[in-house]
C-alpha cells in the first residue's frame, strides 16, 4: 500500500512539473504578446506619426527658406500650406495620444510644448510673409532671428519626442527580454525537477 501510494504521489508530482513549464510558457507567450501588440498598435503608430510631423516640419524649414532666399512672397504662400500639414500632424499626434494606453508623462509634456511651439511657429511665418510682401529687409532680417530661435527650439522639441518614443519602445523591448529570460529560467528548472 506505502509502495502504491509513494508512486502514485510520485507521478502526480512528476506530472505537475511537466505541466508547470506548459502553464509558465504560456504565461509568458501571453504576456510577450500583449507586449507586442502595444508594440505594434500603439508605439509604432506614435513613431510614424512622429516622423511624419518631423518630416513635415523639415519641408515646411526647407519652403520658408526658399521664399527668403529667393525673396518670393509666392513662396511663403506654400510655406504656409505646408505649415497646415504640421497643424494636422500634431492634430493627429494629440487626438492619438488622447485615444490610446500610452500614459507616458514625459510624451505628454513634450507634446505640450511642441503645440506651443507651433503658435510661435506659426506667428513667425506670418510675419516673414508680411515681409516679403512688403519687401522690408529689415523686417525680413529680424523675423529671421526669430525664425532661427524658434526652428532651433522646434527642432529640439521634435528630437525629444523621437527620443522618448525610443526609449519607451526600447523599454518594452526589455521587458519582453525579462519575461522571455524568466520563463526559460523557471522552464529549466521545472524540468531539472521533474527529472529528480
Amino acid at each position: 500500500m506505502r509502495l502504491k501510494y509513494k508512486l502514485y504521489t510520485t507521478l502526480f508530482v512528476g506530472i505537475t512539473l511537466l505541466i508547470l513549464p506548459l502553464y509558465l510558457g504560456i504565461h509568458s507567450l501571453n504576456a510577450t504578446s500583449k507586449i507586442i501588440e502595444f508594440i505594434q498598435n500603439e508605439q509604432l503608430v506614435l513613431s510614424k506619426l512622429s516622423t511624419h510631423l518631423n518630416s513635415d516640419l523639415k519641408q515646411n524649414q526647407s519652403d520658408v527658406l526658399r521664399a527668403i532666399i529667393l525673396n518670393d512672397s509666392s513662396n511663403i504662400n506654400l510655406a504656409m500650406t505646408s505649415f497646415s500639414n504640421i497643424a494636422t500632424d500634431m492634430q493627429k499626434l494629440n487626438k492619438f495620444i488622447k485615444d490610446s494606453n500610452i500614459k507616458e508623462e514625459n510624451l505628454t509634456e513634450i507634446l505640450s510644448i511642441i503645440n506651443r511651439r507651433i503658435v510661435g511657429y506659426k506667428a513667425v511665418n506670418i510675419t516673414i510673409k508680411e515681409a516679403l510682401e512688403n519687401n522690408n529687409q529689415e523686417d525680413i532680417e529680424d523675423s529671421l532671428i526669430g525664425y532661427n530661435s524658434i526652428i532651433k527650439k522646434f527642432n529640439e522639441n521634435t528630437n525629444a519626442l523621437m527620443e522618448s518614443i525610443s526609449y519607451e519602445l526600447k523599454n518594452n523591448i526589455e521587458e519582453v527580454k525579462e519575461v522571455n529570460d524568466k520563463t526559460k529560467f523557471w522552464i529549466f528548472i521545472s524540468f531539472i525537477s521533474s527529472f529528480i
